[in-house]
């Protein structure tokens, strides 16, 4: 009889047997965790809920071996479209992203084809377009009244234009996110930049229409951003809404042209450590500097 090395068992679905999955590895605060992989081993959900054109019909597509059960989604959806209603939380918290106007929901798969970041990974990822005015959002997002939080995101743009256009927001109740120190945007795109914005502009750095991976760092009086490795700081100051308003693609009437494939939101501190971590793994899955 032939006995497998440990690590190279049988594995139930969904399970990496070699080494613990993200979340599992970081201590870090986590409020919301949206991805196309999935990230903790006691998450038992699916990672999206799916519409497909030819019907209308929706259903959850889980994950095969750790990443997005893309047979299961590509069966389901045949040769139309895809397009995403829903985007689990893996947090534990619950804290689904929804669109529930069809024109307005991101695609994951076009004429029977996975949508790609485009890099040689090839990973699947969901496509954005700011005409369509496609996004995700949770109008009751808890962070907890964070003095510090973070978000670390896998995306990139399509197109070459150089308008305001958000990846990630959580704006608070009764506020322009633009104005109130209790809002934060993680991060969005003009200028040839991205950005990092809490009551006034904060970090910047340069990014071009390739996958990136990004990390966007509040601690209370400096916002950082860390682009595929390289940083950007500065002054910003204030306090998030316990509350709010989640954007995935959008906030404030601006919306992000490209794809997102990751997104992990955390309250208070991100260590250097957990930091380092997060990008690592992102880095390696997904192919990204």
């Amino acid at each position: 009889m032939l006995l497998l090395p440990v690590g190279l068992m049988a594995q139930p679905a969904g399970i990496v047997a070699t080494t613990p999955l993200l979340l599992d590895s970081v201590t870090a605060t986590v409020k919301g965790a949206f991805s196309l992989r999935k990230l903790r081993a006691a998450f038992a959900g699916p990672a999206l809920q799916v519409r497909r054109s030819s019907d209308g019909t929706a259903l959850d597509i889980g994950f095969a071996s750790g990443a997005l059960d893309t047979a299961a989604l590509l069966a389901f959806c045949g040769s139309g479209d895809g397009f995403a209603s829903k985007w689990y939380d893996q947090s534990g918290l619950g804290q689904d992203a929804t669109q529930a106007t069809a024109s307005q929901q991101p695609q994951i798969v076009a004429a029977g084809v996975m949508a790609m970041l485009g890099n040689a990974a090839a990973r699947p990822a969901m496509r954005f377009t700011s005409t369509a005015q496609q996004c995700l959002g949770n109008a009751s997002f808890a962070v907890g009244a964070a003095a510090s939080s973070a978000a670390a995101t896998v995306a990139c743009r399509t197109t070459g234009g150089d308008g305001y256009e958000r990846i990630l927001s959580y704006t608070a109740p009764g506020t322009q996110d633009y104005t109130s120190n209790a809002s934060v945007i993680w991060a969005y795109f003009t200028g040839g930049s991205l950005n990092g914005y809490q009551g006034s502009p904060a970090a910047q750095i340069v990014a071009g229409l390739a996958p990136f991976q990004l990390a966007s760092v509040f601690n209370g009086t400096v916002h950082t951003l860390t682009l595929d490795g390289a940083s950007s700081s500065a002054g910003a100051s204030g306090t998030l809404a316990a509350t709010g308003a989640l954007g995935i693609g959008t906030g404030a009437g601006q919306f992000w042209d490209g794809m997102h494939a990751e997104h992990i939101i955390i309250a208070g501190s991100l260590s250097s450590a957990d930091q380092a971590t997060i990008r690592s793994s992102q880095q390696s899955f997904y192919g990204t500097p």
